[in-house]
């Protein structure tokens, strides 16, 4: 599982805590690597521990949505003035040299997922239709999982059932987000819930859900125009009776049945600027078994478009999870956190397309706009030169050219 190698900084007269499950090795082996490492180990976060690490498979909340004992009780000493670092499992490991050799993650698929945690395959098969979760692989119509995704759909399910209130889990995963590596994917697969419990209730209001019952869209995007003027104060009274495909794609197509069709429909939704409907249709497409990462991609391209960057945002994080060689995901993912207001972690993105392709104008050019957003100069002039070296006749050239003079 682990490979012991000498340690990489000495963790003399450091006191280590950990909480949380472990996903690299054991937590008694982790314990006896600390104490040759010249650290002791506290049991309990107290005043006197120096770092307190996460387990990377471990869930940080209780049953009321409240941070576990010891990271509550790290971020109430570090208010105090106490100064105790909190860091991801993974972070631990690289700083104590302990190197692992799994380089990827166990998937798991529906049947060993409900002997593991007890989900049953009609809770993923909800899962999925929702957006919180997407098949890691499917091989010969078996679906594969990522466990710590599932684990977090049913956990924040399981919370919001139990109505604890969807801010306090929100507040909670944000102070440790950090520390916690998963904290800013969760908060997506919350705000995904918080979206499709709304939908619910707000049916009533005109909203109607695809029948994967993961988007709403007003009835007014499903009426044709010249019948808006008819109708009556109660919008819910005249929904189509038609399904979404044929009413969307034309009153002489039917509805799609495959997830090839699924797919057809929602390029040709998105190509006639209906980008709302496109995404209903990619997601058909993924419950019938779609490939999971060129699927969630253009799911992904449809939500932005539709101005749902949280959305689309999940699903991107999804797909370069799955496609890490994939340059045109991270950009397009680059875009959404560009969008949301990231800026740093929209470079990143930028950074990781442009390390596949050097030469990859759109990726120099959002990248030089997040650097101007962060007031990096210096890189906001290298990538805007670049991009001019690769896209001299590009949509931006005029931009680029603006900014290189207004700061020489």
């Amino acid at each position: 599982m682990a490979q012991h190698d000498s340690p990489s900084t000495p963790l003399t007269r450091r006191r280590v805590s950990i909480c949380g499950q472990l996903a690299s090795t054991t937590t008694e082996t982790l314990i006896r690597r600390i104490e040759t490492s010249g650290a002791s180990f506290d049991a309990t976060c107290g005043p006197r521990t120096d770092t307190l690490v996460i387990g990377g498979s471990g869930w940080p909340l209780t049953r009321d949505g409240e941070l576990t004992h010891n990271l509550r009780k790290a971020l109430w000493l570090r208010k105090r003035g106490t100064c105790i670092q909190i860091m991801s499992e993974a972070a631990f490991l690289e700083i104590i040299g302990f190197r692992v050799t799994v380089s990827q993650e166990r998937l798991y698929n529906r049947d060993q997922v409900e002997r593991v945690i007890g989900v049953p395959s009609s809770a993923i098969t909800r899962w999925v239709r929702q957006g919180l979760i997407v098949p890691a692989k499917v091989f010969n119509d078996s679906e594969e999982y990522n466990l710590r995704h599932v684990i977090s759909a049913q956990s924040l399910t399981r919370l919001l059932k139990a109505g604890v209130a969807a801010n306090k889990i929100h507040d909670n995963l944000r102070s440790i987000s950090d520390a916690w590596p998963y904290a800013e994917r969760t908060i997506l697969q919350l705000r995904l819930l918080c979206r499709d419990n709304s939908v619910m209730l707000g049916m009533e209001s005109g909203e109607v859900t695809a029948p994967s019952g993961h988007l709403s869209v007003p009835v007014n995007d499903l009426i044709p125009i010249h019948a808006r003027a008819t109708q009556h104060t109660s919008v819910r009274a005249q929904r189509p009776a038609q399904p979404l495909a044929s009413r969307a794609l034309g009153p002489n197509r039917p509805a799609p049945r495959t997830s090839d069709e699924w797919i057809e429909a929602g390029d040709h939704l998105r190509e006639t600027h209906r980008p709302a409907l496109a995404a209903r249709a990619f997601q058909e497409a993924l419950l019938l078994g779609a490939d999971a990462a060129s699927t969630s991609h253009k799911l992904g391209r449809a939500l932005r478009d539709s101005g749902q960057i949280s959305e689309a945002t999940h699903r991107l994080h999804q797909v370069v999870d799955m496609e890490p060689e994939n340059r045109d995901a991270w950009v397009d993912l680059g875009h959404c956190l560009m969008d949301s207001g990231y800026f740093e972690d929209a470079v990143h993105s930028l950074g990781r397309a442009l390390e596949l392709d050097p030469r990859c104008g759109d990726a120099h050019q959002t990248r030089a706009r997040a650097m101007q957003q962060m007031q990096d100069r210096l890189g906001a002039r290298h990538h805007w030169t670049r991009y001019l070296e690769v896209a001299p006749d590009g949509p931006a050239a005029s931009q680029a050219q603006a900014y290189l003079e207004s700061n020489a």
